[in-house]
């Protein structure tokens, strides 16, 4: 597993989001995800449906990921 094949994962469901996966050892991960989808949910919320996308990955393949989420109303506000 490595940063693309996440990126990519994530991109077949969100489409239309801003998405960058990055790692320094492709074990530890950090993904910053701008999308409509984010509107209005909360943290817990977003992250819960990218945690959904990669399920499978999680229970083997990704030993830890960091999110950063936001929709892109709160990106322009900071």
């Amino acid at each position: 597993m490595n940063s693309a094949e996440i990126q990519r994962q994530l991109h077949e469901k969100m489409p239309d989001a801003d998405i960058r996966v990055v790692s320094n050892d492709n074990i530890h991960f950090t993904a910053t995800i701008v999308s409509e989808e984010f509107t209005g949910l909360s943290r817990l919320a977003q992250h819960r449906m990218v945690y959904a996308i990669l399920a499978e990955d999680l229970k083997e393949n990704i030993h830890a990921l960091q999110l950063i989420t936001q929709s892109p109303e709160e990106k322009n506000d900071h």
